[in-house]
């Protein structure tokens, strides 16, 4: 898998370490159990800094989509891409429920509920 950084982009550099990673990890492109890269040689290739790595990867556990053998290295999950898929989205909803039981207690109606959302998802800003 070849890692691609925009300097430019509005995500900072460790997320998008961590996204594509995440993504070939669901797209099935890394298989279950796979030996990543080195954290040092991801940071060579890139020409950025083992910390930034580093974090990357250390989300990427948290999340379950890798784990880490002590003085062998990281490795792909073995949990299939729909359960960590799954997983996501049970946490992706939690995140939304919470959000909508916060804008209901500030008044808002399903309608501008859905009005703000929509305008997150495209990246604009609500008013």
């Amino acid at each position: 898998m070849k890692l691609v950084i925009s300097p430019k982009s509005e995500r900072p550099i460790y997320e998008q370490v961590y996204n594509q990673i995440a993504t070939g990890i669901l797209s099935g492109e890394l298989a279950p159990d796979s030996t990543l890269p080195s954290i040092r040689g991801i940071a060579a290739e890139l020409g950025i800094s083992v910390i930034t790595v580093k974090s990357a990867y250390d989300a990427l556990e948290k999340d379950g989509y890798i784990y880490t053998r002590a003085g062998k290295g990281c490795f792909v999950s073995p949990e299939t891409p729909s359960s960590l898929m799954d997983r996501r989205l049970v946490e992706g909803e939690k995140a939304l429920s919470a959000a909508v039981d916060y804008c209901r207690a500030l008044g808002l109606g399903a309608n501008e509920i859905a009005r703000l959302t929509d305008k997150l998802l495209n990246n604009r800003r609500a008013p």
